[in-house]
């Protein structure tokens, strides 16, 4: 792992020297390390989802193991659940109990809402999320949707940023295990001979989504071929280059130089 950290961040393997920040290899364009507090911004993302909710009319009323579930005080407008992940579901509102409000009465008022609750259950029990017709209940799906898509947006972007640094972060030991240990560290197999350990190595670079975050690790992925692979006794041959840019699913087209 350190010898590929060292080939990531710009260890020549020739003169055995690190090259000064100004160098640069051919092609290659520097770019600032940037240390993300992502704790800080996946909470900031989910307070301006919850600002574009309240603004709409919904609040955070629970959590209930990884979802969020807002509702509105219109009993029945849909409920919305937000989990952690990053993705939203509006569902129709049940059956679900609440107390009536009742004016300050200097601490009174809970007794009497629930003493209420017992004379008046109707006024207690809300049955009109189950009532209302589909038409009205995917109007106001089509509300949430309109107003909270982009904060909705900016939090699953925030989460997979923060997937995607973490991502880049391991990468280096699991090309490495894969490379110099001759072992495969998702699946456990054993990669004995060399074309094994290539083809696993293209995977790598195959397997990420068409987006900014899997064109980032592909572009580790690269570097580590061109450094660690393509200068070694068993560089990748032309037909394994051409064949995995033909199953390739992206743009970004792998290229690299074989050796004579």
């Amino acid at each position: 792992m350190f010898l590929s950290l060292l080939l990531l961040t710009g260890w020549t393997g020739d003169t055995g020297l690190l090259e000064s920040e100004e160098t640069k290899f051919p092609g290659e364009v520097l770019e600032e390390t940037v240390i993300a507090d992502w704790q800080t911004e996946i909470a900031r993302a989910r307070k301006e989802l919850d600002r574009s909710l309240e603004s709409l009319g919904w609040t955070e009323e629970r959590r209930r193991g990884d979802w969020i579930i807002y509702t509105n005080p219109s009993p029945w407008k849909p409920k919305i659940k937000v989990h952690q992940d990053g993705w939203m579901e509006i569902r129709r509102r049940g059956v679900h109990f609440s107390r009536p409000d009742v004016a300050d009465l200097n601490g009174w008022e809970v007794p009497l809402e629930l003493m209420l609750c017992v004379v008046a259950p109707f006024a207690c029990v809300h049955l009109e999320g189950l009532l209302v017709s589909d038409p009205i209940l995917e109007r106001q799906k089509q509300i949430v949707v309109t107003g909270a898509s982009e904060a909705m947006q900016k939090v699953a972007d925030t989460l997979a940023d923060r997937s995607s640094a973490e991502r880049l972060e391991d990468l280096p030991v699991e090309l490495d295990s894969i490379w110099l240990l001759g072992v495969d560290p998702i699946t456990g197999q054993a990669l004995s001979l060399w074309p094994e350990r290539r083809a696993a190595l293209l995977e790598r670079w195959l397997f990420p989504a068409d987006n900014a975050q899997g064109d980032a690790v592909r572009q580790a992925v690269e570097t580590y071929l061109l450094f660690m692979v393509q200068n070694s006794e068993h560089p990748l041959t032309r037909e394994e280059i051409d064949s995995v840019n033909s199953r390739r699913h992206c743009e970004r087209e792998l290229s690299l130089v074989v050796p004579n």
